[in-house]
């Protein structure tokens, strides 16, 4: 399953004619040490949070504007 198949499964559909912007950001996050990748035995790239994006969340999760904190912190550093 793609990611872009995943998140439609979820209802989320922002990213179906946006494939590019979706592997820049993850691409993004995993320079920043948000989430890590590694290569499965198939030939796929799997993703999982890290501690520091682990942190992120949850420091997100209490803030009121959540989705524009995650944002902002992406976007900025």
């Amino acid at each position: 399953m793609t990611i872009i198949s995943s998140l439609i499964r979820r209802g989320i559909e922002k990213f179906t004619e946006q494939e590019g912007i979706l592997y820049t950001m993850l691409h993004d996050l995993e320079q920043r040490g948000f989430i890590e990748a590694k290569w499965e035995q198939t030939e796929k790239k799997s993703y999982r949070l890290s501690n520091k994006g682990r942190r992120m969340l949850a420091k997100s999760e209490s803030k009121q504007n959540a989705g524009s904190y995650i944002l902002q912190t992406v976007l900025e550093g």
